[in-house]
C-alpha cells in the first residue's frame, strides 16, 4: 500500500481503465483557435486563390469547435 497526497491509501497500480485514459489524452490533438484557422484559409487561398469571406471563416471555428 502507498500513502497518497491526500492522505488515502492506495495500492500503487494504476488501473486499466486509467491507461487507456491517460493513452486517449495523449494520442489526441490540441484543439486549433480561430486564429490559427484563420491562418490556413490564407495559406489556402494563396494557394488556390480563392477566396473565402470573414463570416465563413469565422462560423468554421464555430461549428467544428476547433476540432482538428
Amino acid at each position: 500500500m502507498v500513502k497518497t497526497g491526500d492522505g488515502q491509501y492506495s495500492s500503487g497500480l494504476t488501473s486499466m481503465f486509467n491507461i487507456i485514459n491517460i493513452i486517449k489524452e495523449a494520442l489526441t490533438p490540441p484543439n486549433i483557435t480561430q486564429a490559427e484557422i484563420a491562418h490556413l484559409y490564407h495559406q489556402r487561398a494563396q494557394v488556390s486563390g480563392q477566396t473565402f469571406e470573414a463570416n465563413a471563416v469565422a462560423r468554421t471555428g464555430y461549428w467544428s469547435e476547433g476540432q482538428p
